[in-house]
């Protein structure tokens, strides 16, 4: 079965290698790209340098004369935005004549290639400065397009030792790429990275999991909550506490609110829009807690001034606060990329209006490939709430609209390719602007196929009962944590679980008070169900998808 792409190595390199590209560089870049002298190295180079290209920004591909001839013709659709340009490798004794890559040397005469390779510093280094020069300065240089303008990007192989003073001496990024890992090299200091998601546990989970993996790999991550949730989250490994530290806001009283709600668990569903009253008071703070970093100084960690804040699709203040700081944002969408193209750009919302529950039940005309992306009448009737007024003053299709802000560079949806492969690009079309998957980030650390790595003991038994099922033979059952499920629907849905006879396991969480399962439930259906009453998402999701769970 096909691996989710969630993993520590995967997922956090694409945040730190497509962040970092997105931080400085407006959407349309030039990126140069120059790799060594081998064809196992100038394919996949030059297959990247055509997705960059159909992508929309222009690409100057690097090599010598016979190899571009080898590489064969750019595609005619792709001229526009991909060149090519040939540097001639200088004459080294010893080499074969005509020698252009390691497929025209003996292994032991690799060593000379790269002697001449090495010979091709002053030649890149001229055609660098040359492009510098003719994009001129100030504001013709900025608003320059296509291969008129200043490389926004070089993107190296690991042979150019020789590179970083050609970079440095234009201030143009570099980033260094093989075919096993990519890391930014322009940036040897870890990031600093503010996380601040709202007040829900369906998202303050997975912002803290995304958390953890950013500090695993070496950055400061300043995960945002407040003191009650922050309780209530658990505590930070031991391992990651020095790379990951947890910062409370104090939540502002606001009249109708219960007294000590600081999560959408503790008020009922009508008092939901009086909560994001209260979550919208902590925007001064927050900015307090921004403003009080130090500059870009040389510092690293938490002394340091942000280089990033990941936020929430909630926050609409964030934008100015970043933009006061000049710090680049991030929108962390916990939902599936699906749900992001369905609400859509601010400006096709205008041009396609949807003013009744009907519209909401097809799917929108910006999406135009075959996809069932509409929603059955229950779900547009809630969906077309959004686009509406509501009681905290800002229509939640607003807040949603924060995304588009110019401080906003990057789009992460909490999804993958495998369940989503082709909304990476629909996204970045409709939103002008990169979309990564992060993957699920739902698991432990999975370290193998067979070894897991279990926090809480306490889960074994649902686990061992999981194996014990046939592959595709249980239903999973979960409603999350913002739908507004009373005592009735509970009741219903188990009556239904015990006519149907199935195997299941049910993530439930127990109200505050009174009891929230038919008396006997349990064990009239112990042979085939489990109710996971607490800590679901370490227990049940980590064999659901890896048992086949229906």
């Amino acid at each position: 079965m096909a691996k989710y792409p969630s993993p520590n190595q995967a997922m956090a390199a694409i945040i730190d290698v497509a962040t970092s590209a997105a931080a400085s560089s407006p959407p349309q870049l030039h990126i140069v790209v120059f790799p060594w002298l081998a064809f196992g190295h100038m394919i996949p180079f030059l297959e990247l340098s055509k997705r960059l290209a159909r992508r929309g920004h222009a690409v100057t591909f690097i090599s010598t004369p016979r190899n571009a001839a080898r590489l064969g013709a750019i595609p005619p659709e792709l001229l526009a935005r991909l060149r090519i340009v040939s540097l001639d490798l200088p004459a080294v004794d010893g080499l074969p004549n005509g020698a252009e890559s390691t497929a025209d040397v003996p292994q032991e005469k690799i060593g000379l290639l790269k002697k001449a390779f090495d010979g091709l510093a002053v030649p890149f280094a001229g055609l660098i400065a040359d492009i510098c020069t003719n994009a001129g300065d100030g504001d013709a240089a900025i608003n320059a397009t296509g291969f008129s303008r200043k490389p926004d990007w070089i993107i190296l192989d690991f042979a150019q030792y020789w590179i970083w003073p050609i970079a440095d001496e234009h201030e143009k990024p570099a980033m260094a790429a093989t075919r096993e890992v990519a890391t930014t090299a322009s940036s040897p200091r870890p990031l600093h990275i503010v996380v601040f998601p709202w007040l829900a546990f369906g998202h303050m989970i997975p912002f803290l999991e995304l958390s953890k993996r950013l500090a695993r790999r070496g950055h400061a991550v300043t995960f945002v909550s407040t003191p009650r949730n922050v309780v209530r989250l658990g505590a930070i490994p031991p391992e990651l506490s020095v790379r990951l530290r947890v910062v409370s806001l104090n939540l502002p009283a606001v009249d109708g609110l219960p007294e000590g709600a600081e999560s959408t668990t503790d008020v009922p569903p009508d008092k939901i829009e009086l909560f994001k009253i209260a979550f919208d008071g902590l925007a001064a703070q927050f900015a307090s807690l921004i403003g009080g970093n130090g500059e870009d100084d040389g510092s690293t960690g938490f002394s340091r001034k942000p280089d990033w804040i990941i936020q929430d699709v909630v926050q609409n203040w964030t934008g100015s606060i970043a933009e006061e700081h000049k710090i680049p944002c991030a929108s962390f969408n916990i939902f599936p990329a699906a749900m992001v193209a369905f609400l859509g750009p601010k400006k096709e919302n205008l041009a396609h209006p949807r003013t009744k529950t009907e519209d909401y039940m097809v799917k929108p005309p910006w999406i135009t490939f075959p996809a069932n992306l509409a929603f059955r009448r229950h779900e547009a009737e809630w969906i077309a709430t959004m686009f509406k007024p509501n009681a905290s003053g800002v229509a939640d299709i607003d807040r949603f609209w924060s995304i588009e802000h110019p401080c906003c560079r990057l789009i992460i949806y909490r999804s993958c390719l495998e369940a989503e492969p082709p909304m990476s690009p629909i996204l970045t079309d409709l939103f002008a602007k990169p979309a990564l998957p992060a993957g699920l980030l739902i698991f432990p650390e999975i370290v193998d196929d067979d070894a897991v790595i279990v926090s809480d003991q306490s889960f074994l038994p649902a686990i061992e009962w999981l194996d014990e099922k046939p592959d595709k033979s249980v239903i999973y059952v979960a409603l999350g944590s913002e739908a507004p499920v009373t005592a009735d629907h509970v009741r219903e849905l188990a009556f239904g679980l015990e006519l149907a006879d199935v195997n299941f396991i049910w993530a439930i969480r127990p109200p505050s008070h009174g009891a929230f399962l038919p008396n006997g439930f349990e064990s009239c259906v112990a042979h085939a169900g489990w109710c996971a009453r607490s800590g679901y998402r370490s227990c049940a999701c980590l064999r659901i998808v890896r048992s086949g769970v229906s």
